[in-house]
């Protein structure tokens, strides 16, 4: 990484050489690898780190994940139409069988009823006793 960064020194640094090190002083080490992975686009260190054998990959923002082409490839994103929200765009099911592809609506949360499907909020006001919407029951 040092050299990939053009910083071979900080492979020798004190406060560097060792993980114990490196953690104490995180902050500066990752201020320095910042300042330097800002100068140049994400592909651009994307391809040097890949050549140098350094494993990575790109952290993406949810745009970026909704048009990955692995993503797409494998249906991770469903659009459905949800009976109050309408039209939207959902995780798909990571699961695929051939001979039983998963199908309808996936379990999404309603604000008015549960956190998640199966689970009730923590609260106990009113909102923890409305039944689940007809998808999730």
């Amino acid at each position: 990484l040092c050299e990939v960064l053009e910083h071979p020194e900080w492979a020798t640094m004190e406060e560097f050489k060792t993980d114990g090190q490196r953690i104490r002083h995180r902050v500066e080490l990752v201020s320095r690898i910042e300042a330097i992975t800002r100068t140049h686009p994400r592909r651009f260190w994307l391809d040097r780190f890949d050549e140098a054998g350094i494993p990575c990959g790109p952290i993406n923002d949810y745009g970026q994940v909704f048009e990955d082409p692995q993503v797409r490839a494998r249906d991770l994103v469903v659009e459905v139409d949800h009976p109050t929200l309408g039209h939207i765009r959902s995780l798909g099911s990571p699961i695929k069988l051939s001979a039983t592809p998963p199908t309808g609506l996936p379990c999404l949360p309603h604000a008015a009823s549960r956190s998640r499907c199966g689970r009730r909020p923590r609260s106990s006001g009113p909102s923890a006793h409305t039944p689940p919407p007809a998808h999730c029951a």
